[in-house]
């Protein structure tokens, strides 16, 4: 399994993920019905489709997320830094360490 950074504009669809993941920010529309929250989220994975497909399994109904990037990350890559600091419910097979 290799790590994946992945991000996606969130349609106000539940989800439930166990590994690393964060509310970045927002994507507002000009009246507010297409506002949006920019999620990011550490994934292990065989490859850039089974990332996807693993948020996607996530979503508590189906969803076709619009998604901002996938990018295959070093094998010994953590996610966590100042922005975005683990938390205790984070499931990640690496230590804590700056992210590139």
């Amino acid at each position: 399994m290799t790590p994946f950074w992945v991000s996606w504009y969130a349609n106000k669809v539940p989800f439930t993920w166990h590994g690393p993941w964060w509310e970045s920010g927002w994507r507002l529309s000009q009246d507010g019905s297409g506002d949006t929250a920019t999620i990011v989220a550490a994934v292990m994975a065989a490859s850039e489709e089974d990332a996807k497909a693993r948020i996607v399994a996530a979503h508590d109904c189906a969803v076709e997320p619009e998604w901002r990037f996938c990018n295959q990350r070093e094998s010994d890559w953590a996610p966590f830094c100042d922005r975005f600091p683990r938390a205790d419910w984070m499931k990640w097979p690496y230590p804590e360490e700056p992210h590139a």
